[in-house]
């Protein structure tokens, strides 16, 4: 039984371990289903309600209590992404409590520490808003502290961020000579690999269970000794209604398999499908299935090809101030931009891969002294399709851009219903092709700094 004044953490770890839903009910009902988080809620879940049912009624705010709860809130908006007339619910609600003018939310603000834990105790209680406010006191450690002939330890990299971003710091961005000497044990051609997948709630498909992994679409970049850069492959199971994953498995394969060139993941993800989807062929046994699992396990974790991962040789041995606070490629990728006059020159030229065509990926962002994000490049949605004049006036209520994992998954998972307009849908498949490609040309992008750097 659960006991009264659980916490937020204790009721979801309840719910997920199949507590009966009316005690959950009764926790809530009772006051006691989390910390209240104003002086509304803590007057009871009745008053509560009343009060947000009065304020709908008179198109008023709900009284704002800023906080560590801030950190994560999703109308927390890059100012560089507001467009005329747009506003930022976390810049009205800070506005409000603390008076700030709109400069101060260019500020580099503790919420962006990477990896920080505790900031409403360690900072915002003592009044500590910004990276520059930060005493040595209250960074994690010393800078002279700081093995630059190891990986970059949580407080480290923390540090130097702290450094830099509040301006103690002038130079530009870190590369730990280790990252160097591993770079020594990779072989040529170089493969990046990139995957999406659908994780749906109700299978597609007959045999699966829910939330169970459906790749369906994969990218590769190959980047040679010599400096080119080829766009290999870009698979999607196009067909609504087919079970991709192991015919994704085979094209992946078949791509793969033609050299023993080092593979590139970014984090853990496509390290997770692989292993997700030999366990399907265990389980299902197609005629190849003991082919395809043996092969998955030389790329895995452990395996004789077993793939770098970028995002920890980035973690270990790489910051750049113009990451903020973000090891995610989409902010790595402009970072890099910014740093590297090689890749300036390189991408300031039309780049064309497989369904990328002629695109110019280095542009100076007018709003700040750094590079734009190549993924706000990215098409809308029908756009540079054989009938775009036909899907421009049939998604014209739309200006959608696939320019994440998230878009990607919804706009695939659209495709499996075939009440959709062809037009539509090769118009969504194009968009789809496009990211995928993107996300794979940055890791090469990556990559090719370091190797310029040297």
């Amino acid at each position: 039984m659960l006991k009264e004044g659980v916490t937020a953490a204790d009721l979801g770890q309840a719910i997920l371990h199949a507590v009966p839903v009316q005690e959950v009910v009764d926790l809530i009902l009772s006051g006691h289903g989390r910390t209240p988080m104003s002086e509304e809620e803590a007057d009871g879940f009745d008053t509560w309600v009343k009060t947000l049912m009065e304020l709908v009624e008179n198109d008023e705010k709900y009284p704002e209590v800023i906080g560590e709860k801030c950190k994560k809130c999703e109308y927390r908006i890059d100012l560089s992404k507001l467009g005329e007339n747009q506003k930022s619910g976390f810049i009205e609600c800070w506005q409000n409590q603390l008076g700030w003018d709109i400069e101060m939310f260019h500020k580099a603000h503790v919420f962006d520490i990477w990896n920080e834990r505790g900031v409403q105790a360690k900072y915002l209680d003592n009044g500590l808003y910004f990276m520059k406010d930060l005493v040595p006191g209250h960074i994690p450690i010393d800078e002279a502290s700081i093995d630059w002939t190891s990986p970059l330890t949580h407080d480290e990299r923390k540090t130097i961020q702290i450094l830099k971003q509040a301006g103690y710091d002038k130079n530009s961005d870190v590369t730990l000579p280790g990252l160097y000497e591993e770079m020594q044990a990779w072989t040529w051609p170089l493969h990046f690999i990139d995957f999406e997948a659908v994780l749906a709630a109700i299978p597609f498909h007959k045999g699966l269970h829910p939330y169970e992994f459906i790749p369906f679409q994969f990218s590769c970049h190959t980047l040679y000794e010599d400096g080119r850069v080829e766009h290999r492959v870009d698979w999607i199971e196009e067909k609504p209604g087919v079970f991709p994953n192991f015919e994704f498995v085979r094209h992946l394969k078949a791509c793969l398999e033609v050299d023993r060139g080092t593979v590139f993941r970014y984090h853990n993800f496509e390290n997770t499908v692989l292993n997700k989807v030999a366990e399907q062929l265990e389980r299902f046994r197609p005629d190849d299935w003991q082919e395809l699992t043996e092969w998955i396990r030389t790329l895995t974790r452990d395996g004789e090809r077993e793939m770098v991962d970028l995002y920890r040789l980035i973690k270990d041995y790489y910051y750049s101030p113009h990451m903020g606070g973000s090891i995610s490629i989409k902010k790595v990728l402009p970072a890099v931009l910014t740093e590297s006059s090689f890749l300036q020159a390189k991408y300031s030229q039309p780049y064309s891969g497989l369904f990328l065509k002629d695109k110019i990926f280095y542009h100076k962002d007018p709003q700040a002294e750094k590079a734009t994000s190549p993924y706000r490049l990215l098409n809308a949605v029908g756009h540079g399709i054989p009938d775009a004049d036909k899907a421009e006036d049939l998604l014209a209520n739309t200006d959608e851009v696939i320019a994440d994992g998230g878009t990607a998954m919804m706009a695939w998972s659209r495709l499996q219903f075939n009440d959709m307009p062809n037009v539509e849908r090769q118009a969504i498949l194009h968009s789809l092709y496009e990211y995928c490609e993107l996300d794979t040309l940055a890791m090469v992008m990556v990559v090719e700094y370091w190797i310029n750097q040297k």
